[in-house]
């Protein structure tokens, strides 16, 4: 059964397909941000270097984004629904079959790429499908909606140490795998928006009279159509180039730090119990700043673009303070900040992503962008590895993630400049058009004038 809604409702239904994006969020990205409790673990178990261990993470992230342009194409073809459950399935066959933890390899196919692709299936049609249902509720919506991952993250922290502690790492990875399952619960729950044919909506903004007030951006969110086609032709585009390099960046940096704050906090001889009340710390934060910022770009005071840049700044500035920190309290302090900012980040950079490349071109554009966005994922934690095995600090991770951020925020200022010089490019291209319109009238009405004046005719 589909929804009769011709347009995003911006409520209604689709608040219930939040709440299940919501749950995605959780049981997906949350347990790929609290895996680094299993890192120490399965290291010793193993007794390999950091930088080799640091691979499972770093092929889930990768297969992840790899998984994205697959799951879109999918999407575009089935249904949301179909795609997130079988996400789920996917999903729960990773931690189950890493349960057996036969070696590494073993992990890098089971944990790294099952688990992966299975996050991936789930998490880019829970997220797109919310973008369908609403438009001017939309930074609000993407922003509860990922803030499931946060939630989840403030239990699953303590909840998977006690889970480590009681089962072993191995057990506790098939009964993470099973709480999985219920992605296809939420997946049941996404149904499909009904919508009119993507010609007839093309045929419908042909039709509409210039000078109506209604801009590109205003028709395309009124449509939540999708088209029929995956279209790979965005990466002619410079907007989406530069906001793609953007996203490379920010995938080396971003899943660095809960990789190894467990360790670094191991390092400055802090106990476990205590270890993990940072990650929940760094959960509680998240959550606190994506209702904020989600909250704060529905008032439309700020552009997208400026407020993501503000907070990449801010979370690089928090990253190189963090290594700073000689006990739990400093360390708790600048993880709080960290997550904080970084919450911004993920709640409106979906929203950036609809305003560069418009509505009917979403679900493609973001499959293309966590594709070009994996590589970063899949060097970010190696590299971030190979450093701290060079210099024998967790430390250095940190400093690394905060300058790339710093670079990534160079390329949404260009991006930003991009955009201001076409709108005025474009003002200065209809200036002349509206300005002949009076010269013209005023030049017939001469010549009507001269024609017929012989002959008193008013004009």
């Amino acid at each position: 059964m589909q929804a009769k809604d011709s347009n995003p409702p911006d409520g209604g239904y689709g608040w219930v397909v939040v709440v299940s994006a919501f749950m995605v969020m959780g049981l997906t990205a949350a347990v790929l941000k609290t895996f680094g409790l299993f890192f120490v673990e399965i290291q010793q178990h193993f007794d390999e270097l950091a930088s080799t261990t640091s691979w499972i993470t770093s092929v889930t992230i990768t297969v992840f984004h790899l998984g994205a342009p697959v799951a879109s194409s999918l999407c575009v073809q089935y249904t949301h629904r179909r795609v997130v459950i079988t996400g789920g399935l996917l999903a729960f066959s990773g931690m189950a079959l890493g349960f057996f933890g036969l070696n590494m390899v073993w992990l890098f196919a089971t944990t790294g790429f099952l688990q992966g692709l299975g996050i991936s299936f789930s998490w880019t049609p829970a997220i797109s499908i919310v973008s369908h249902y609403f438009s001017k509720k939309r930074a609000l919506a993407n922003a509860i909606a990922s803030a499931g991952e946060c939630a989840f993250a403030f239990m699953f922290g303590p909840f998977f140490q006690w889970l480590i502690g009681q089962y072993g790492w191995k057990g506790a990875l098939l009964i993470i795998g099973g709480i999985q399952l219920n992605i296809c619960v939420c997946g049941v729950l996404m149904r499909p928006l009904a919508s009119s044919c993507f010609l007839e909506a093309r045929h419908c903004e042909t039709e509409t009279p210039p000078g109506n007030g209604a801009s590109r951006t205003d028709k395309e969110d009124q449509s939540p159509i999708t088209p029929k086609t995956f279209n790979w032709m965005l990466v002619r585009q410079p907007e989406f180039v530069l906001y793609a390099i953007f996203g490379i960046l920010a995938a080396m940096s971003f899943f660095v730090p809960p990789l190894f704050l467990v360790p670094l906090s191991y390092s400055l001889g802090i106990d476990e119990s205590w270890t993990a009340s940072l990650l929940s710390i760094l959960a509680m934060v998240d959550f606190g700043g994506r209702l904020l910022c989600g909250w704060y770009a529905n008032l439309h005071v700020t552009k997208s673009i400026h407020l993501l840049a503000m907070a990449i700044t801010l979370i690089s500035t928090s990253l190189m303070l963090l290594p700073l920190a000689n006990n739990y309290l400093s360390l708790a302090i600048f993880t709080g900040f960290y997550g904080f900012f970084f919450g911004t980040t993920v709640a409106i950079h979906i929203t950036v992503l609809v305003d560069v490349v418009g509505m009917p071109e979403f679900d493609s554009a973001l499959g293309l962008f966590m594709l070009i966005r994996s590589t970063g994922g899949f060097v970010g934690p190696p590299l971030a590895g190979l450093i701290v095995d060079m210099t024998g600090d967790y430390r250095a991770g940190f400093y690394m993630a905060g300058a790339i951020l710093v670079l990534s925020a160079g390329f949404l200022i260009i991006l930003d400049q991009l955009q201001q010089r076409k709108i005025r490019e474009s003002k200065i291209r209809t200036k002349p058009e509206k300005s002949m319109l009076p010269y013209a009238s005023l030049h017939i009405l001469k010549h009507q004038t001269r024609r017929y004046g012989e002959h008193n005719v008013v004009v």
